[in-house]
């Protein structure tokens, strides 16, 4: 059991630190100047090239990875980060399936990283992925959250009214 608990541990150390770096030379490279054009294919030169002449976005990709990047090397907010890389990490994914001509190896890292960060917070990513509705709409205050599985199982009246609702069907 408790070398288990360590194994997880070192696990989920070495993906965040794997998924840090990754991150962090993925921002950094491009403005140290050493990525040349022939690495690329020139479908992903031109999509680069396309990012960059928008001014901001090639720019705010970047700076996200870096910042992404420094904060899984310095175990901050890492749950948090994971929520905000896993768009990130999707379209790298995208843009060297579609664009480049690699052997995948950084976007598969990334993403086995970012499944060992996603299960070690599972418990906090949970509430993401339950139906939730809202009951009282018409409240300048925060809305009550029913969750429906639990409220079927709980109060199985109150879950018939719910969902035979007019409020229900409109969402």
């Amino acid at each position: 059991m408790k070398s288990e608990s360590k194994r997880r541990k070192f696990l989920f150390v070495g993906a965040r630190i794997v998924m840090g770096t990754v991150l962090l030379l993925g921002g950094v490279t491009p403005g140290l100047g050493l990525l040349t054009e022939s690495q690329f294919t020139p479908e992903a030169l031109s999509f680069i090239n396309s990012l960059q002449e928008t001014g901001y976005l090639y720019y705010m990709i970047k700076s996200l990875e870096i910042v992404l990047g420094t904060m899984f090397l310095l175990n901050l907010f890492i749950p948090l980060s994971a929520v905000i890389a896993a768009p990130l990490v999707i379209n790298i994914l995208f843009f060297e399936l579609f664009l480049c001509n690699s052997f995948l190896i950084a976007p598969i890292l990334l993403i086995a990283c970012e499944t060992i960060v996603y299960l070690e917070h599972r418990k906090l990513f949970n509430w993401l992925f339950k139906y939730q509705v809202h009951t009282h709409t018409n409240d300048l205050d925060a809305p009550d959250m029913i969750i429906l599985s639990d409220l079927k199982e709980k109060d199985p009246k109150t879950y018939k009214n719910v969902v035979n609702s007019q409020y229900y069907h409109n969402i």
